[in-house]
């Protein structure tokens, strides 16, 4: 196992937006990624300790910090290819690797105008690319 990271906080789930909502939410049968997941794990202030965690020990079913399971394969790939030790810092220092794995949509899902549009994973890394910069920078 990875040597723990100097500023994860492993209380980080007292934390977290999804604190008290029901883990049908996060774990559910489709692969298709949960939206109503997705929206709240984009204003979490603890999603890049939610997917360091998920990442790290290789869960395998739901979304954490925002992302799916193969999304999340598709990372530890990543950080092997580019030799990085963590999930924060293959965001701070390498963000193109993974914004080229994937891009942004071509069009703008907009299914009802009464409902928030999905969020994208493009969106969700850029997300959690800007909040690893800026943690790697207090660092």
């Amino acid at each position: 196992m990875a040597k723990p990271l100097k500023h994860f906080d492993p209380d980080w789930r007292r934390s977290a937006a999804c604190s008290g909502e029901p883990p049908s939410v996060f774990f559910f049968e489709d692969t298709s990624p949960n939206h109503q997941a997705r929206r709240m794990c984009v204003a979490c202030p603890v999603r890049l300790d939610c997917l360091e965690y998920a990442t790290e020990h290789e869960k395998d079913w739901g979304i954490w910090g925002g992302v799916t399971a193969r999304v999340r394969l598709t990372l530890r790939r990543l950080m092997l290819q580019t030799k990085t030790k963590s999930v924060q810092e293959l965001l701070a220092t390498k963000p193109n690797a993974v914004l080229k794995m994937y891009p942004a949509p071509r069009r703008i899902y907009r299914r009802n105008a009464d409902r928030p549009s999905p969020i994208s994973t493009n969106e969700m890394f850029v997300s959690l690319i800007e909040a690893a910069k800026i943690r790697q920078s207090n660092e």
